[in-house]
């Protein structure tokens, strides 16, 4: 039997004892800490058994495909072998601690009759899936493995994986939900997986984000629990894989939230501003947890932004959100340069139709195509007269400020076939410069740039690193070339908005952009 040693229960039977108080105090607290290594080595045994399993189950199939005589008799031995390990891993999540919502420590609490305390609940996970990869298989063991929760069920909507995302997902024992990819929405998916499922709440995750442990889950519903909130998302935090402009944007999206350091209540006040409103609202499906009879009555709606649409009807409604800042979720990932300016243009698209008061900034044709055109020169001059040679990263950072104040944004010397660029970019950029259009002398994007690389990327910057290096300057330039890219889809939504009349050629471009984010 597991559990920790209670003082008080020692002290009843102890009161004759020759030892001091305090020698007992010392063997309750080595014991405590023997107790609370061997729970997280058993978490630890757990992880490290189903992926023994799941090589097994690899080796199993392949030989089920090349027999295909004895292929319903190896099914049925591998059903039963399923159920075995099965009931291990229940056996094993038996043994649970407590933790506080507020903090990472594990914290004690025991009494005589109830030594495994854990909510008597069921979480449904829904996660749509397409090619979910590496990651997405980290994500399902560290969901499997949570402790503190009664009863966890996995639900995969997957969209046409051609990789091993469906198998994984079932020898998992995740319940598969199967779409057509021309049938997916953010919201579509999301709604479907949440109306197959059983839990008392609902967590909706994307399929490249994890948890950072195994008490996750716990801390993350307890406010829910506590009834202070009646959904949540977690903070985004970036290990060392992914690209550094994610990292930024979701580095100065925390801050935007304000939850660099405190949870935050989202709720509705009188006379509040739409901007304050989008704060208060913004869910994040990366993280989302949320009551399921709340969720059946307002569900998930639009093509995008799906999340802040939920968190605006619920504050809406009188509920109150948490924004948590006290639980963490890791999550990055690597996009192609495209990519950057086919989201934000959708991004600000979107949030113009959610907030119809923002409008962004007022621009005609000829003043778009000048700003995109110059600003393509300007980002390939800054790329080209970047260095590092030896100095410090303050130094560096220096020297990158005076590059972007003196790099002009006028010449012809254009490359459209640098590193940074994609396919899919380069063949925009180039069908851009081909147009037989008038374009005006426009330094907007130029100047937006350079704010960026003064305020945003310094202070990421100086943040998160102590030096500089090869790797760094590497990741600096594509950081500089990829916010370009986001620019342009900004000024393109901000010429959608505005303007009424709206040249043909820059309407074809506009169907471009919405496509395939």
């Amino acid at each position: 039997m597991s559990g920790l040693v209670d003082e008080n229960y020692i002290n009843r039977y102890l009161k004759d004892s020759e030892n001091s108080v305090d020698d007992l105090k010392l063997q309750i607290y080595t014991l405590n800490n023997e107790i609370i290594k061997r729970d997280k080595k058993i978490g630890e045994l757990q992880f490290e058994l189903q992926g023994v399993n799941y090589q097994r189950y690899l080796k199993l199939d392949g030989i089920i495909n090349k027999l295909k005589i004895v292929k319903p008799i190896l099914r049925l031995c591998l059903k039963v072998y399923r159920g075995i390990k099965w009931i291990i891993r229940k056996l094993l999540k038996r043994n649970n601690v407590s933790v506080s919502a507020s903090d990472f420590k594990i914290t004690p609490n025991i009494t005589d009759k109830d030594y495994m305390p854990r909510y008597n609940i069921k979480v449904s996970v829904i996660i749509p899936t397409k090619n979910g990869g590496d990651i997405f298989e980290r994500l399902l063991k560290s969901m499997a493995g949570q402790l503190g929760i009664k009863e966890i069920e996995i639900i995969v909507v997957d969209s046409g994986s051609s990789d091993k995302t469906v198998d994984i997902s079932k020898f998992l024992s995740a319940k598969v939900v199967s779409i057509k990819p021309e049938d997916f929405s953010h919201s579509y998916a999301r709604n479907l997986g949440a109306k197959n499922a059983s839990g008392d709440y609902l967590l909706f995750m994307t399929q490249d984000a994890v948890p950072t442990d195994e008490y996750w889950l716990y801390k993350l519903i307890t406010p829910l629990i506590d009834e202070k909130v009646v959904a949540a998302s977690a903070k985004e935090v970036q290990l060392d894989y992914g690209d550094m402009k994610y990292k930024i944007d979701s580095y100065m999206h925390n801050k935007f939230l304000g939850i660099e350091k405190n949870d935050v209540i989202g709720e509705m006040h009188e006379g509040i501003s739409w901007m304050e409103k989008r704060k208060n609202a913004q869910l994040t499906d990366i993280c989302c947890i949320v009551k399921k009879d709340i969720f059946e009555k307002y569900k998930y709606s639009g093509n995008f932004a799906e999340d802040l649409r939920l968190g605006l009807n619920l504050i809406e409604n009188g509920y109150k959100i948490g924004l948590l800042s006290s639980v963490c979720v890791i999550h990055a990932h690597t996009r192609p340069s495209s990519y950057y300016m086919k989201r934000n243009f959708v991004d600000v698209r979107t949030l113009h139709d959610i907030f119809p008061e923002f409008k962004g900034v007022c621009i005609n044709a000829d003043e778009l195509v000048g700003a995109v055109k110059k600003g393509y020169i300007y980002t390939e001059n800054i790329i080209e007269k970047l260095s590092w040679n030896g100095e410090s990263l303050e130094e560096f950072l220096d020297n990158l400020n005076l590059v972007a104040d003196n790099t002009i944004s006028d010449g012809e010397n254009l490359n459209f076939d640098n590193e940074y660029q994609d396919e899919v970019f380069k063949n925009f950029i180039i069908n851009l410069y081909n147009l037989d259009v008038k374009s005006c002398n426009s330094d907007i994007l130029c100047n937006d740039l350079k704010s960026y690389i003064k305020n945003a990327l310094r202070s990421y910057m100086t943040e998160k690193y102590s030096e500089m290096n090869d790797k760094l300057l590497s990741e600096i330039k594509e950081t500089i070339f990829k916010t370009y890219c986001g620019k342009i889809g900004e000024y393109f939504a901000y010429y959608m908005i505005n303007n009424e009349k709206k040249e043909e050629y820059l309407r074809e471009i506009a169907i471009i952009l919405e496509k395939g984010v």
